[in-house]
């Protein structure tokens, strides 16, 4: 009687302990098969289907945004202030603190701002800031998931055990988890660009090796960036700063270089204006 290999291989995984296998046990042998033996997925579905299941040792601490990279207003910012620091940043959403960063009171949308705008309203911003939920860095993602659909509130901040702000979890972090990030994936197959625009004015593609701009501008790293492991521009900028810039802001190196932000999401660096003042 033919035995398929699948069910040697299923057996093999499965009940090496003498236990019965739950229905977990039987996807993840599915998925982790030999190429000899396929199922009938396609290589994406295996690929979601993967990262699902690794989403249940996945905790808040692993996803989160750090502390240094979350953009927060106080509760007492002005329209104007408001509106400002709306335009030099990516971010759809802000959270609104009170004495500060440790004492968050919720979170505003962008687009809840344009209201206020034609100054025929009168600005609050408590009557558009809303609930946020508050977790611990042990939280498990997929658990917090299913609490932000419940609640419909997509942030988390992650709090210490002594209540101060750790970092930052929102909807589209999780979703990352499973599917992803694409700007991890490059759209072409062209190498990161360094262009001279104008005498000692270069652009450039944030992910340039470190090696290239030392050597082009004749910089060293200090031993703590070296024990950093910065390996492009981008991360170069990010460790002078200690966070993510922010869109036209202006880095300045200590070995004669200014970097000027042109394009920047809240996670990275992606395109930068280099002066050479030297």
């Amino acid at each position: 009687m033919y035995r398929p290999p699948m069910l040697d291989f299923l057996n093999k995984v499965l009940f090496k302990k003498n236990k019965a296998p739950t229905r977990r046990d039987v996807l993840a042998a599915l998925l982790t098969q030999t190429e000899t033996e396929p199922v009938s997925l396609d290589r994406e579905e295996c690929y979601l289907l993967s990262n699902i299941l690794k989403l249940h040792y996945v905790t808040a601490d692993d996803v989160k945004v750090p502390r240094v990279e979350i953009k927060a207003v106080s509760r007492d910012v002005t329209l104007e202030e408001l509106a400002a620091a709306v335009a030099k940043t990516p971010y759809t959403r802000f959270l609104v603190y009170g004495q500060d960063i440790d004492d968050i009171r919720g979170f505003i949308r962008v687009k809840d701002i344009y209201q206020f705008l034609d100054k025929a309203k009168p600005f609050s911003l408590k009557a558009i800031t809303r609930k946020i939920l508050f977790i611990s860095p042990s939280r498990s993602v997929l658990h917090l998931l299913m609490q932000m659909k419940a609640s419909q509130i997509p942030l988390a901040v992650v709090v210490d055990e002594l209540g101060g702000v750790d970092g930052l979890v929102t909807y589209g972090d999780i979703v990352r988890a499973i599917v992803g990030d694409i700007d991890d994936v490059s759209l072409d197959d062209t190498m990161p660009s360094l262009v001279k625009t104008e005498e000692k004015v270069f652009e450039a593609d944030a992910r340039l090796p470190i090696e290239t701009l030392m050597e082009t501008f004749s910089l060293t790293l200090t031993a703590e960036q070296e024990d950093d492991d910065i390996e492009t521009l981008g991360g170069l900028i990010v460790s002078l700063l200690g966070r993510v810039p922010d869109r036209f802001e202006i880095v300045t190196h200590p070995q004669g270089l200014t970097f000027e932000i042109l394009e920047v999401n809240p996670r990275r660096v992606l395109k930068v204006r280099i002066r050479d003042t030297r």
